[in-house]
């Protein structure tokens, strides 16, 4: 930083002048310090029209660190002065002229003009010591050698025909001090300065340089910096397009969402408690979906600040594990939905086929009825009448509960194959009970009555196991099935205890 005010303190004068003048209409003389006399403007322009070239001068007021010929060839190309013609750029502060001839002119002059003169001031009492204080007309008396470097060039004027008449009032002779300050070089057309000058040349390329360092550096952190917006444009523009990609797929899946819903409503049950957390999964995705839609404008504007831009690529990050997540619901909802539509057609066919089965069951009870006359059954009736009731509400409950459904469609199965079993078994039952266990009984009764004495227990219990043998046979006889299984067992170890005794 230090650098760069240097660099701009050096090059300020300079700077200052870069903006060119334009012309005096009226006058051949410009002057830009606007501190000199009319009087003295005045005289000076009768004095300059008089040579047989176009002589323009410039007064410039601060013109520290400024060559002056180089100033003097700008303005007199800005100025569009013609080939055979002067400029004078005269530096009130630095006494010297900067003097610029067009190539017409020169090629008519017998020798080359120095680019840059430097004007001695006139030596008076007062001046004697350096420290002495001069007045304005003292710091300005340089002004009247003016006409005296013009005069020296119009020496060297080739005469050409009656235009080249020397001026009726000859002009202020030149003096030996400013033929002595006149560069001995002009051939090279290198300007002579005065140390202060030459102390500002010699310290421009260090300014120079430390101008390039500055530049290089700005250069470089201009690189940067636009290296990094360029980066976050690009992850903005990255982020943005993956985000509304990302955006419309989640739209389309939050409608097929939304379209397979429905299709889930309805179920009781036990199907219903097992789909509660899934229907609170998929009501919690829908959800998250809708914030998502209510806060995507927002986040793509926050992704241009610095501050909210982190949070910004944190929500475009997650609406891929969103989507993601979304995707792997919509399709576990279609597996769900296909499985409970494969369980609802597997009970309606085992429905179907337990329909068959009751209907085989009835047919065979009938014919064992017309088999064995004996066998009444009046109390399998109420067992037919209530499987097939249980079969009925398992038809009309498919669609609400199949997985009920199911589990009671096992246990049904399960209940009519045994329920088949025995009914199978009665006739076997009828024709053991009524023949030889009948038989063993009486025998019982025959040796009990062939002994005289007989304890209590053992009358007791030869009473309860004919008692149990009647009400087996009643029993088998109505096709009381419950009623046989805990008879049955009870008798036969009655039965064979009794027979042990006696």
């Amino acid at each position: 930083m230090t650098a760069l005010v240097l660099f701009f303190l050096a090059i300020s004068p300079a700077w200052a002048l870069l903006s060119l003048p334009s012309p005096n209409p009226d006058s051949r003389l410009t002057d830009l310090s606007e501190k000199l006399s009319e009087v003295y403007l005045q005289s000076m322009a009768s004095r300059l029209e008089r040579y047989p070239f176009e002589v323009r001068a410039v007064f410039l007021p601060q013109t520290q660190g400024v060559n002056l010929a180089f100033y003097a060839e700008k303005l007199f190309r800005h100025w569009h002065m013609p080939e055979k013609s002067m400029l004078l750029a005269v530096a009130l502060d630095r006494r010297k002229i900067g003097v610029h001839i067009g190539k017409a002119l020169k090629a008519e002059l017998k020798q080359a003009a120095s680019s840059e003169i430097s004007l001695p001031a006139k030596s008076t009492p007062a001046q004697k010591s350096p420290s002495a204080s001069r007045s304005p007309e003292q710091e300005q008396d340089h002004l009247e050698l003016l006409p005296g470097v013009v005069d020296d060039m119009a020496k060297s004027f080739t005469a050409k025909g009656p235009s080249s008449a020397r001026p009726s009032q000859p002009p202020i002779a030149s003096s030996p001090a400013l033929e002595q300050m006149v560069d001995s070089n002009t051939e090279t057309g290198n300007p002579l300065e005065s140390p202060r000058s030459t102390r500002s040349q010699n310290l421009l390329p260090i300014f120079l340089l430390l101008g390039f360092l500055l530049l290089s550096g700005l250069s470089a952190w201009v690189l940067r910096f636009w290296q990094r917006q360029k980066a976050q444009k690009d992850l903005i523009a990255k982020f943005s397009l993956e985000g509304q990609a990302s955006f419309n797929q989640i739209e389309t899946v939050y409608a097929r969402l939304d379209s397979l819903l429905p299709q889930f409503h309805g179920y009781q049950g036990e199907t219903h408690d097992k789909l509660k957390l899934f229907l609170r999964e998929l009501t919690h995705l829908q959800n998250r979906y809708d914030q998502i839609f209510d806060s995507f404008e927002d986040q793509v504007q926050l992704l241009v600040h610095p501050q909210a831009q982190s949070e910004a690529l944190d929500f475009f990050q997650s609406l891929e594990s969103d989507l993601e997540k979304g995707l792997a619901l919509f399709q576990q909802a279609q597996t769900v939905l296909k499985n409970l539509t494969e369980l609802k057609q597997k009970n309606a066919s085992q429905l179907a086929t337990l329909q068959t089965q009751k209907n085989h069951f009835s047919q065979e009870l009938y014919e064992l009825r017309k088999l064995h006359p004996q066998l009444k059954l009046v109390r399998l009736s109420p067992v037919f009448q209530r499987y097939h009731e249980q079969l009925k509400q398992m038809e009309l409950s498919n669609n609400r509960d199949p997985m009920r459904v199911e589990k009671e469609l096992q246990d049904w199965q399960k209940e009519l194959r045994k329920l088949e079993r025995d009914l199978q078994s009665l006739p076997h039952l009828w024709l053991q009970f009524n023949g030889d266990l009948r038989k063993r009984i009486e025998g019982l009764q025959k040796r009990s009555e062939s002994k005289t004495l007989l304890s209590a227990q053992q009358n007791k219990l030869l009473q309860e196991v004919q008692h149990l043998h009647k009400n087996m046979l009643q029993a088998i006889e109505q096709g009381d099935l419950e009623r046989i299984n805990q008879l049955n067992e009870v008798f036969t170890l009655k039965l064979q205890g009794l027979e042990a005794q006696i």
